[in-house]
């Protein structure tokens, strides 16, 4: 009776916990990703900084933050990313209440143009890491890459 008992109670637990983080994961919650120069020449190093801010109490154990860019920009790190026809980054971040975590990427520019990244798309887990939720974020950055000297 007893092992039943403790189901039951379990079971409630994650149903509350699953419709607390459905209906508040997203809000309070800022992702951006911008560069730090907006104009750079070839050959240039640059900086893209990801900044994801929670500021509310909900904790977000599990967020996934990714995002693609040219593969004309050369990054230093390529822990977490596919590069193929372009550069694929997949960012995983345990945001605790209030919190802001920003992190700083350094690249190389290869080839002159204009780069952007127009969203984030954002995936969060629960407390328990069973249920996930996902939106896409709009992301007004760009970059102008110039000729070099």
């Amino acid at each position: 009776m007893r092992l039943f008992l403790a189901i039951i109670i379990a079971y409630v637990i994650y149903r509350i916990q699953h419709s607390l983080y459905r209906n508040n994961w997203k809000s309070k919650l800022n992702v951006a990703v911008r560069f730090r120069d907006y104009d750079c020449s070839v050959g240039d190093k640059n900086v893209l900084i990801e900044t994801i801010n929670n500021a509310k109490s909900l904790p977000l154990p599990v967020l996934h933050a990714k995002f693609s860019v040219d593969r004309s920009l050369v990054f230093e790190n390529l822990d977490n990313s596919v590069v193929t026809d372009g550069y694929y980054r997949n960012d995983v971040f345990c945001v605790l209440g209030n919190q802001k975590i920003t992190r700083q990427l350094d690249f190389c520019a290869q080839k002159r143009g204009y780069y952007e990244i127009p969203s984030v798309e954002l995936v969060a887990k629960d407390f328990f890491l069973l249920g996930f939720f996902a939106q896409k974020v709009k992301n007004h950055t760009n970059l102008h890459v110039h000729p070099a000297p």
